[in-house]
């Protein structure tokens, strides 16, 4: 039974103490806001003695100190460290917690110095184990103003902890900043008392002026006209024809072809098309290729006008292009995979994998699904083109962290600033992780991370010689990548993991996409669209339907994120910005089995006309033109009149 005090006597007893006791001079903190249900304290009562008792930091990174006259808590830093937790303060739990229990965090903070580059001071907030593995029930980042704010946590407990075996921690490894923070409190409910039942701060995005929300618009325009450009000229040389109906003596000429695609590779030169007939290629390894097109010269294989060949692969790859491979385009196929009739070994493949130092790269309107890892996974490459392809069922048997679209790494294959990656007109579904990721892989062996629709992983940095993966630097220092990546016009839903998830990376524009109900993985619950350890990534023009007990957005660890006119609907918790919270998008038949047409908008939609004009790609997925000078939807398609 929830325990509700209508005594106003004891009731009025119960907010002072869950309020704190705040010293004179300290009115400018707000109250606290009035609880309902009597909790039990979980964290020391003397919180700022507690936490002062703890481990210093490292002086050189920064510290904490008390602050006078107010009973408060100054966390400084005074140079980034590598990671957030680097820098961070908590209190113990003073007695014992029950997996379910609903807990409560409580307190005050504000912003007394902040970084000087981004006008942006911050904190992450997390309750977890105190030891390896670090077991979360809530991990979370708020953005500070200078004014003392309250900031109410509700959320429920994932594990037992026995006394102390638990901590409330404040990480503030951040750029250079000074925070401070006030009347620390958790409490504990039974799970009858629900965290939907307790009070929630709603957190807002960082701040962004209108000069630089419209010198990006600018530039996402001015880039894109240079995509288009960029596109290869249709290729001078030869056409191989291919056939699973021919005979091993085929010639390629479209009278005798070839019987498969590795014979058509063995002869291809630059500016050839592979054009393959309709029909099943049974691949036990799936196609290798070690050719490439040049600049002038594209090589491309591609299936027949009115076709769509099929790839069967029970090996790692479906296609596999690794080592320098470049200037080649694959359209039309479809890619899957099966496990090998006679060992029925399973082999945690990917459907497309480019690797190591390949660039120039598209694929285009192929569909993907039945590999372990992935559907289309790109590691140290660069100018990868991606739009039309479809991935579904995919990452579900492997250790390794896949997801329907993964571009990991990248190099840096010359000085052009403009868009190096495009990822659109996508759709991906069912993709979901269900193997816990194995540690060497950036997992902890116990939990599931990935299986998201698209993931763009650790773009930061440019591997400077990645033909030379197996060094133990993996191949030769770092040094940053200059590419700019784009993703637009993609469809994602029933996912695993985030609908797209940008993790330590930068020069992100993700403009007109569609996420519905992804996050279906217990383990994950950071977004359906998210920028963590991110920097110069913009979220415009985007719809996100959620599930109710998962955030909408994040960007944990992030700097200089603009979320701008996008549409957020049922979710648990969401970054407050200049967009629509908590509308319907009035899709036309949504659903976690519904066709891609299920997502278009119905009149009356609130996604209709509000979004940017001059960020917004010229067609929608479906490839309808967008309006030149009328109004623009939000999400991946424009409805027609």
């Amino acid at each position: 039974m929830k325990k509700i005090l209508h005594d106003s006597l004891r009731f009025a007893l119960f907010l002072l103490l869950a309020s704190g006791l705040r010293a004179a001079g300290v009115n400018d903190i707000p109250p606290a806001t009035p609880v309902t249900f009597s909790g039990a304290s979980v964290t020391p009562p003397d919180w700022r003695d507690a936490m002062l008792a703890a481990r210093a930091p490292a002086t050189n990174l920064g510290g904490f100190q008390s602050s006078a006259p107010a009973p408060g808590l100054k966390l400084i830093t005074s140079q980034q460290p590598p990671n957030v937790y680097n820098l961070q303060i908590g209190l113990p739990n003073q007695i014992p917690l029950k997996k379910g229990d609903t807990l409560f965090a409580r307190f005050a903070a504000r912003s007394l110095k902040p970084d000087l580059a981004t006008g942006v001071t911050k904190i992450r907030v997390s309750f977890s184990k105190a030891a390896p593995h670090y077991d979360s029930s809530y991990n979370g980042e708020i953005g500070l103003g200078s004014a003392w704010e309250r900031y109410d946590i509700p959320f429920t407990c994932a594990n037992d902890f026995a006394a102390n075996e638990a901590r409330l921690n404040f990480m503030f490894g951040y750029p250079a900043q000074v925070a401070e923070i006030a009347d620390v409190q958790v409490f504990r409910y039974g799970p009858e008392v629900l965290p939907a039942a307790l009070p929630k701060t709603k957190h807002h995005a960082d701040p962004v002026s209108p000069q630089i929300l419209a010198a990006e618009i600018t530039r996402i325009a001015a880039m894109r006209n240079e995509i288009a450009v960029a596109n290869p000229a249709p290729a001078p040389g030869r056409t191989l024809y291919v056939s699973p109906k021919s005979n091993a003596g085929g010639k390629g000429s479209a009278d005798a072809p070839f019987a498969s695609i590795p014979q058509a590779l063995a002869v291809v030169q630059p500016g050839d098309t592979i054009l393959v007939a309709a029909g099943d290629y049974r691949e036990l390894n799936g196609v290798t290729i070690k050719v490439s097109g040049r600049p002038d010269a594209w090589i491309k294989i591609k299936a027949a006008p009115g076709a769509r060949p099929k790839i069967i692969s029970s090996g790692w790859n479906g296609f596999g292009l690794t080592g320098g491979i470049s200037y080649l385009e694959i359209e039309g196929f479809e890619i899957a995979w099966v496990p090998n009739p006679k060992t029925a070994k399973q082999v945690d493949g990917v459907g497309i994998a480019p690797a190591y130092a390949s660039h120039h790269l598209r694929f285009l309107n192929n569909i993907v699904h039945g590999f372990g890892t992935g559907g289309i996974c790109a590691l140290d490459c660069d100018y990868l083109h991606l739009e039309g392809n479809i991935l579904y069922d995919n990452c579900k048997t492997s250790p390794y962290g896949g997801s329907a679209i993964s571009l990991c790494r990248a190099f840096n294959c010359d000085e052009f600033a403009g868009y190096h990656n495009v990822v659109r007109g996508n759709i991906c579904y069912d993709n979901e992780l269900l193997v816990s990721v194995l540690e060497t892989s950036g997992g902890n062996g116990r939990t599931l991370t990935d299986g998201n629709g698209i993931i763009i992983d650790v773009f930061m940095r440019s591997r400077a010689n990645p033909r030379k993966p197996h060094t133990q630097d993996r191949g030769g220092p770092l040094e940053p990548y200059r590419g700019r990546t784009l993703i637009e016009n993609n469809l994602i839903y029933d996912n695993g993991g985030r609908g797209i998830h940008v993790f330590r990376s930068e020069k992100v524009d993700v403009i007109n996409n569609t996420c519905y109900m992804n996050q279906k993985s217990a383990d994950i619950n950071a977004g359906e669209f998210t920028a963590i350890q991110a920097a110069r990534v913009n979220f415009l023009n985007n719809i996100a339907c959620g599930r109710k007990d998962k955030r909408g957005n994040t960007q944990d660890g992030s700097t200089r994120i603009i979320w701008s006119h996008n549409l957020f609907y049922s979710h648990a918790d969401v970054l407050m910005h200049d967009g629509i919270i908590e509308a319907d998008p009035k899709f036309v038949a949504p659903g976690l089995k519904a066709p891609p047409e299920g997502f278009r908008l119905q009149p009356g939609s609130p996604a209709l006309g509000c979004g940017l004009k001059n960020v917004a790609p010229l067609i929608d997925l479906t490839g309808a033109a967008r309006p030149v000078a009328g109004p623009i939807d939000l999400g991946a398609y424009q409805r027609s009149k």
